[in-house]
């Protein structure tokens, strides 16, 4: 099942571009710019450095792209374009990029199993330098994996990084997770790992991926939890998301910390308002919102986080205080359709907290 792209004025089939062309030209006169095959489909600006200066640096990672390997060009990036950030953030982010995927293919419900095909589509939606998609693309070889980014930086890193991993024929799109340039229902899993607090429109990137599902499908977004008692991940500090975001900017200054800016992260009692909202305009959409397990996608969890993961699982009383307390949440939604079965909530009950309901129900 190939996926297409879709012109966002006239919705016209456009041709994928290989990795020689500079546009891709809709019938209709619309013109996207290309670089290394990738086609730029944003409609809004990058909220960390805005399209106009992500694009300078993108065009100078290209210039160096057949030069340096992929842990180079990462290596180049940090030094050249991110004076901002001390040493100690570059490490921690240089380590969390090469070392963990962030994906489970649990994540999405696929089993390795005779009884599943994997000749289906899964979007990747802020695809980062595309660890997740060599994940899912080394569990279910079969699946088409397709990235989609709002930073056209990253895109040319992931570029570099699927070809060195042998997977140059994956497609790459830069664009907003709001209004992707995909057709109806052509996604039977899409797979969005820290990305969705990293968007302002997170009612509109939920209706998205309902349009974008098929029947039966699911997404699966992984986003920090607010009121963790852990460090928050993009800052390094504790309690940073605890805070309004103005005295989270502070708070950041003061400890010399990465900037607080672009971060939309929630409670799960925030997340719920937010797709009701979502839902609202959905029809057949159904959500579930978790505490998530945090040992996905590292290569050697350790014996604490190897413990947090099996009693989420298996207690009551820790699942829900995770919902609370705990690093990560999972929003999960379900296309349905067609048949019946499903809870009669939008949301899947989780005992104790999770227990919105459709409004006007």
């Amino acid at each position: 099942m190939p996926v297409d792209l879709k012109c966002l004025d006239c919705k016209k089939i456009l041709t994928w571009p290989d990795i020689h062309e500079l546009n891709v030209v809709c019938q209709c006169g619309k013109t996207y710019p290309v670089r290394l095959g990738i086609p730029d489909f944003r409609i809004a600006d990058d909220p960390y450095c805005g399209n106009e200066k992500d694009s300078r640096i993108a065009d100078d990672l290209a210039n160096q792209f057949h030069q340096k390997s992929f842990l180079e060009l990462i290596q180049y990036y940090y030094q050249m374009h991110c004076p901002e950030l001390n040493p100690e953030s570059v490490e921690r982010q240089m380590h969390h990029i090469l070392n963990h995927s962030g994906f489970s293919l649990n994540d999405l419900s696929i089993e390795n199993s005779k009884n599943v095909k994997f000749e289906l589509n899964l979007l990747d939606i802020g695809c980062g330098t595309g660890s997740a998609m060599i994940k899912a693309k080394s569990m279910a070889p079969e699946m088409q994996v397709t990235g989609l980014d709002i930073a056209m930086r990253w895109l040319i890193l992931a570029r570099k990084r699927l070809d060195e991993s042998g997977f140059a024929d994956m497609k790459l799109v830069c664009g907003n997770a709001e209004q992707t340039p995909f057709d109806d229902q052509q996604f039977q899993w899409i797979h969005g790992g820290d990305m969705i607090e990293h968007v302002e429109g997170q009612s509109e990137v939920f209706q998205e991926a309902g349009r974008l599902l098929s029947d039966g499908g699911k997404a699966v977004f992984l986003t920090p939890n607010r009121t963790s008692l852990t460090r928050e991940p993009h800052v390094g500090l504790y309690f940073a998301g605890w805070l309004p975001n103005k005295f989270s900017v502070i708070y950041c200054m003061i400890f010399n910390a990465p900037p607080w800016q672009g971060i939309f992260t929630h409670t799960v009692w925030g997340w719920q308002i937010i797709l009701s909202h979502a839902l609202r305009l959905q029809s057949g959409l159904f959500a579930t919102v978790k505490a998530a397990r945090v040992g996905n996608g590292k290569a050697n969890p350790g014996h604490f986080i190897r413990t947090y993961d099996t009693c989420i699982e298996s207690s009551w009383i820790i699942r829900n205080l995770a919902l609370i307390f705990g690093p990560v949440l999972e929003v999960s939604l379900e296309k349905r359709l067609h048949g019946t079965g499903g809870p009669a909530s939008p949301f899947s009950q989780t005992p104790g907290l999770d227990q919105t309901h459709r409004p006007g129900q």
